[in-house]
């Protein structure tokens, strides 16, 4: 039996290098693990359904790159897996989105507003990449299985 650590957030999480060459403008702090996040501090109830879901691949359509001075990443338009939860936790994402990076004093977890506020759009794209749930866990780092 797998011992499983406490989850600061589950989400779709994606490979550096590949979200690196869909586009190339970056702000002073890389986003190490870039990731959709799905919950933030889940609940011990929700823990048991996403470690299930921990490994599952998922396919991303993202749609355009936006960028300010503090915040920069791609809007998530949809997603599709074999996976009815995850299809379904999606769902509820109020504005789902990937952070490349942010500056020295920018937040991640301001990136949806990029997506809220008429902020022109850096660079029109439409791209469908493939990603892994998984837990980012204490002490810091990511868990695919």
């Amino acid at each position: 039996k797998r011992e499983f650590l406490m989850i600061i957030y589950s989400g779709i999480f994606f490979e550096k290098e590949k979200i690196d060459n869909i586009v190339k403008s970056k702000l002073a702090k890389d986003i190490k693990f870039p990731h959709i996040t799905f919950k933030f501090k889940p609940s011990k109830e929700d823990e048991e359904l996403l470690n299930s879901l921990v490994g599952e691949e998922v396919n991303v359509y993202l749609y355009n790159f936006k960028q300010d001075e503090n915040n920069a990443g791609f809007y998530v338009a949809k997603i599709e897996s074999d996976n009815k939860y995850i299809n379904d936790l999606f769902e509820y994402i109020e504005c789902p989105h990937i952070t490349t990076s942010v500056s020295e004093f920018g937040k991640p977890v301001d990136t949806y507003k990029l997506f809220s506020k008429k902020c022109p759009i850096e660079e029109e794209l439409f791209v469908v990449i493939k990603g892994t749930f998984g837990n980012f866990v204490k002490p810091g780092y990511p868990v695919f299985k």
